[in-house]
């Protein structure tokens, strides 16, 4: 997942439509009627939602640290009373701040259970690699007599070595399923994609009538066709909520090392297609070296009035390179 950012000289168009878009439905999950009059009430709670990160923001971010969305997602959960939660990676702002898509799992429907997993036991998964934390979660589970795991991305030493967080859904809780990759929306894209992965399972399970849906990131193919695995959660185990971004900070300040990591910009003077493609000709420049921690504000590139995607690359890779 290099490209992390997309613009076009259509964003002001695009949010106007978004804002509009807003009185019916959102593109997290079903309307609020209690939310706009909430905020509206309360100017702090407007002024605190305005000045939270973008999505492309929140993007970069999780180039940098992909487990560190998921680890603040679980202490919300806990924090307001569920029993585990995620981020089912769809974003809407209609002019009050970020909003994510978030599936959380009643506590009272006792479909997950807590283990503290050694790390040697989930194949020395790194904590950043969200696809293979979750099928080496899948495969302890199903070796375990659970229906299907969702790794927290905590990790600590107990007397067993390293150890890493993971609910385990019991069986009953949740169906697995192997879907055709046909019936999957966009689904050209790869089983590394977390963000096209979380949001085509989403969609594919909400489609069904359940609350939400999570990849196993596993897939096989079996007479020529290619399945992906996915649990569907119905509404009896988990809600679909949307949340600020901002509330997910107040849960788990994480502190972390100073990174560099090497920019590059692709603009592309042609006309933007799909997928980051230019019907057209394309440039790419230089970026600044991005030096922050994973949870700090990142360094945004200037909107532009071309077509632009936003990477980082190795610092031994130039951008004439690519």
């Amino acid at each position: 997942m290099k490209e992390v950012m997309f613009r076009n000289n259509a964003v002001g168009s695009l949010r106007l439509m978004m804002l509009l878009a807003a009185a019916a439905v959102t593109a997290c999950g079903p309307a609020d009627p209690e939310l706009a009059p909430s905020l509206a009430s309360d100017s702090d709670a407007l002024e605190q939602q305005l000045s939270g990160p973008t999505q492309s923001e929140v993007e970069l971010i999780d180039t940098l640290r992909p487990s560190l969305r998921w680890r603040r997602v679980t202490e919300y959960s806990y924090a307001n009373g569920f029993a585990a939660g995620f981020n089912n990676y769809h974003y809407a702002d209609y002019g009050s701040g970020l909003l994510l898509g978030t599936i959380l799992i009643n506590i009272n429907s006792h479909a997950v259970e807590w283990r503290d997993v050694p790390l040697s036991e989930l194949g020395n998964a790194d904590i950043d690699d969200i696809p293979e934390m979750f099928k080496r979660a899948t495969d302890y589970a199903y070796n375990h007599g659970f229906a299907g795991g969702l790794p927290t991305f905590h990790r600590g030493t107990n007397e067993q070595g390293e150890v890493r967080g993971v609910y385990f859904f019991r069986p009953g809780s949740v169906s697995w399923v192997d879907v055709p990759t046909n019936q999957l929306r966009n689904y050209s894209f790869s089983v590394a994609n977390v963000r096209e992965m979380m949001t085509a399972a989403h969609d594919y399970a909400t489609a069904r009538g359940y609350a939400g849906g999570l990849p196993t990131f596993h897939e096989a193919t079996h007479d020529g066709v290619a399945y992906r695995g996915i649990l569907l959660i119905p509404h009896s185990t988990a809600e679909w909520r949307d949340v600020y971004v901002t509330e997910f900070d107040k849960y788990w300040p994480e502190q972390c090392t100073p990174t560099q990591t090497y920019t590059c910009y692709r603009y592309c003077n042609g006309i933007c297609m799909p997928g980051h493609l230019c019907l057209g000709n394309s440039h790419t420049t230089a970026g600044p070296l991005v030096k922050h921690c994973s949870d700090e504000a990142a360094e945004m590139p200037t909107p532009s009035t071309e077509c632009e995607s936003y990477f980082p690359t190795s610092p031994y890779l130039h951008c004439e390179d690519l």
